[in-house]
């Protein structure tokens, strides 16, 4: 049965805990959205009023302040501009700009390819983008996409929120996301044996203080031939993951904050 859009809240409120565990029984699928019945308590709409009910949303890291992400953004403006003219003039005069070429652009170049200032600010400020310096980093474009939205001023910051204590996908169980989620804050995810959590949306932020799941049982290996005595090892498969592991299993291609 299809319910009532929510109204919007502020962010502390959508972010409060609210008892909610959402549980995926095996082989089963379910959907979280504004129109979905099944555990409407723990999808919210929170209205973005300042830079602060970014970071408490976990959109923009919380040591980024917003006048060094203002400038830096501002500075990756000047080069997208600078690059597109200069590969404009080259295009005009059927030259190759070995510029474009080195940096990957070209006539194709799009702004959110642009970020060497908002890579480096994001260095110097968060620990978890030390190592993440690329320009096309998928963490940065997505604090990127984010802040872009923000200093366009839009007249109502909408961000879609589940909050949740637990999620728990059973065996086989897929559980979606829709379109709509932009941020999951959850508390445990527990992900069984073939279990999956997909997001439709995208630049989605997960911050989860525990991330359990079982790792697939490896591929069929073949043995040697009949008759081949030589001994054929046993394939091996961690029994353990790590959380960082994890998260890359289960959770690909999305920003990741471990909750405190």
């Amino acid at each position: 049965m299809m319910r009532e859009f929510p109204q919007s809240i502020d962010v502390s409120r959508a972010l409060q805990s609210n008892g909610v565990s959402i549980n995926v029984p095996p082989g089963e699928s379910l959907t979280i959205g504004p129109f979905e019945a099944r555990y409407a308590e723990a999808y919210r709409i929170a209205e973005v009023r300042s830079f602060a009910d970014l970071q408490s949303l976990g959109l923009v890291p919380r040591d980024l302040s917003e006048e060094v992400a203002r400038d830096a953004m501002l500075g990756d403006d000047d080069e997208f501009r600078t690059l597109r003219r200069t590969a404009r003039t080259a295009a005009e005069r059927g030259e190759c700009s070995c510029h474009e070429q080195a940096a990957g652009h070209g006539s194709s170049i799009r702004r959110s390819r642009v970020q060497s200032r908002l890579s480096e600010a994001l260095a110097s400020s968060t620990r978890a983008f030390r190592s993440s310096a690329a320009r096309e980093d998928a963490g940065v474009v997505h604090v990127y996409q984010h802040l872009r939205r923000w200093f366009d001023q839009p007249a109502n910051f909408l961000v879609g929120l589940v909050r949740a204590n637990t999620i728990f996908i059973e065996t086989d169980g897929l559980l979606v996301m829709s379109p709509t989620v932009n941020v999951l804050d959850v508390d445990t995810i527990d992900i069984r044996l073939g279990g999956r959590l997909k997001f439709q949306g995208s630049s989605v932020n997960v911050r989860c203080g525990t991330l359990n799941g079982e790792p697939e049982p490896p591929p069929p290996v073949h043995g040697p031939s009949p008759g081949h005595s030589a001994d054929w090892p046993p394939p091996i498969w961690p029994p353990l993951m790590s959380v960082e592991l994890k998260a890359a299993r289960y959770l690909p291609g999305y920003a990741r904050e471990k909750k405190s």
